[in-house]
């Protein structure tokens, strides 16, 4: 490790580099493909360092950030995404045969 440097700090400048490195990654496709919006979610979301890391860089790029505020970023969103997908599944098949 970093002379002089504690695990904290050195696991935190992980986090900002790994975080710049998905943003600029990101923005540069959003940026190809038109779109003005990049959006964040999964489990890394639920790591405040990193997303506001991504927010700030994508924000700078005059990008619009977007990311799970009403549901969690993580397992429950993706569960829930599930469900919602199964009802509406079993409403057209139900439409389907009735």
């Amino acid at each position: 490790m970093g002379q002089g440097k504690s695990k904290y700090d050195i696991a935190a400048a992980a986090q900002v580099s790994l975080a710049k490195a998905f943003a600029i990654q990101a923005c540069e496709a959003a940026k190809k493909s038109g779109a003005p919006v990049v959006g964040l979610s999964g489990g890394v979301a639920v790591n405040a360092q990193i997303a506001k890391t991504i927010e700030d860089y994508v924000r700078d790029e005059g990008l619009m950030f977007v990311t799970n505020h009403k549901l969690p970023c993580g397992d429950g969103g993706v569960s829930f995404g599930q469900a919602v997908l199964t009802q509406r599944s079993l409403m057209h098949t139900k439409e389907k045969y009735v």
